[in-house]
């Protein structure tokens, strides 16, 4: 059959029909980390890049756990980071049904993963996903 993905939506809807693979979105992951480039090309430039790690919150205002907010990321902070799972500077995002990506560019790490399910926080695998890979770094 025909794909639904292939059809315009009926109205604009953020990120509802955004898909893609999970390669995809490591190699943009990928881009992110180095400042706008992905394999020797420059994708984005470095300020546009940066924009998406660079708290864009108006002076004064503090979001819900004290969590900034760049261009399409969350960034963690001081008072939301968690030990041993949120470093202070880490930033990136999650989907309704479950995909989850982070950036932590004190340790060159990025983290991609792809779930299908909802409500996304039915299970507590991002947060046993990041004290997996801290863990692991650690060791």
């Amino acid at each position: 059959g025909r794909s639904p993905y292939l059809t315009a939506p009926a109205y604009p809807s953020g990120g509802g029909g955004l898909l893609s693979t999970a390669h995809d979105y490591d190699r943009f992951c990928a881009m992110l980390q180095n400042d706008g480039v992905l394999d020797g090309v420059r994708v984005l430039s470095r300020s546009t890049a940066r924009r998406a790690h660079a708290n864009l919150l108006p002076s004064g205002v503090i979001a819900e756990g004290g969590m900034k907010f760049g261009a399409g990321m969350g960034i963690t902070s001081a008072a939301n980071a968690i030990a041993g799972q949120e470093p202070v500077g880490s930033y990136g995002w999650a989907g309704a049904a479950g995909t989850m990506m982070w950036i932590d560019p004190a340790h060159r790490l990025s983290v991609v993963m792809m779930t299908q399910y909802m409500p996304s926080n039915a299970y507590p695998i991002w947060s046993e996903l990041k004290r997996a890979v801290y863990a692991d770094l650690s060791a």
